[in-house]
This record gives C-alpha cells, sequence and structure tokens, in this order.
C-alpha cells in the first residue's frame, strides 16, 4: 500500500493519459474491422471514456441494440514497446549485464505480450461474465 499522497499523485496521472483524437481511433477500426465505423455500430461515442498507457475505451452500441465497451490499442505502441526493450537489453550487454537481466526481460516481454493481446484478453472476460452472469 502506497502512502495517500501517492495516491493522489498517481490518481491524477491516470486520470489525465492521453487519449487520441477519434478521427485516428475510427481509422483503427475501420481498418481492423474491415468495415466503417457506421456499418458496425448503431452509436459509437467520440470521446473516450478511459484512457492508459497502450489504449483506450470507448462506449458504442452494436446493430442489434447490443451496448459494448471497446478497447482500442494506440497506433504503433507495441512497436514502439519491442524497440525500446531491444534498446534497453543492448544496452546492457555493452555493460556486461546481458546475462543476468536475460531472464528479467524474457518475463517482461511475455507479461506485455499479454497486455498486447486483446482478444485473448475478451476471452478471458467471456469466461468470467459466463461465471458471474450465468445463462447470458
Amino acid at each position: 500500500q502506497f502512502p495517500e499522497e501517492f495516491d493522489e499523485v498517481f490518481a491524477v496521472l491516470l486520470d489525465q493519459c492521453p487519449q487520441e483524437p477519434y478521427e485516428v481511433i475510427c481509422d483503427i477500426l475501420e481498418s481492423q474491422l474491415g468495415c466503417f465505423i457506421g456499418d458496425a455500430f448503431d452509436d459509437f461515442d467520440h470521446k473516450a471514456v478511459a484512457a492508459a498507457s497502450i489504449a483506450q475505451v470507448h462506449f458504442a452500441k452494436l446493430k442489434d441494440g447490443t451496448k459494448v465497451a471497446v478497447k482500442v490499442q494506440f497506433p504503433d505502441v507495441e512497436r514502439f514497446f519491442h524497440m525500446d526493450v531491444a534498446t534497453v537489453s543492448f544496452a546492457l550487454q555493452l555493460l556486461g549485464m546481458g546475462s543476468q537481466v536475460k531472464e528479467i526481460f524474457a518475463t517482461m516481454q511475455d507479461q506485455f505480450r499479454q497486455e498486447f493481446d486483446f482478444t485473448a484478453e475478451a476471452e478471458v472476460m467471456r469466461e468470467v461474465a459466463d461465471q458471474v452472469l450465468p445463462g447470458t
């Protein structure tokens, strides 16, 4: 548990994560879905309800009326992450520390691979929903 002062500072940081403009999000979704956003959704909130370091979330309504939360990964964030890890790994190897941190970097890369896999996250969320809300 962090001191209360830390919680206040981190809360500000979390509440003020930058958001991608709607146009960028729309382009990402249309590319991923292979159709216009209006073909998939009856309604799509232009303003994100949440934003974090790798993605933001928008409320939307599917064509059948189902209300959903749509999590959209920021463009190039995964590529930049891998570049950053490779750069730090290379620097540590130059300093002769590569073998000491090899396992840590492998674990870190595996953890982030899971973070970037929104399909796997959605499957877990469906399983949880099935357990919490049987019959849905």
